[in-house]
């Protein structure tokens, strides 16, 4: 959700930009910035919901029981 909030500022910078009074040369630096981060910040997006959809669901497993030691049958419990 991070990634979002970041994407959603930059387009914000970007949106600023002609009004915040930077030189041309600057202005040319930060779109360039900017468009480079929104896209790999997306890129990121998109391959962490793949892998999310492709991979095997967790699920919780039941608790084990201990197999190990048989339990005594009745006719070997002392009597």
């Amino acid at each position: 959700m991070e990634k979002h909030w970041i994407i959603f500022a930059l387009g914000i910078g970007t949106f600023l930009m002609p009004f915040l009074g930077f030189p041309g040369g600057w202005k040319t630096f930060f779109y360039v910035a900017f468009g480079l981060s929104i896209s790999v910040l997306m890129l990121l997006i998109i391959a962490r919901e793949r892998f999310l959809r492709t991979a095997p669901p967790v699920t919780k497993s039941a608790p084990r029981k201990n197999i190990s030691r048989p339990t005594p049958r009745e006719e070997e419990a002392p009597n």
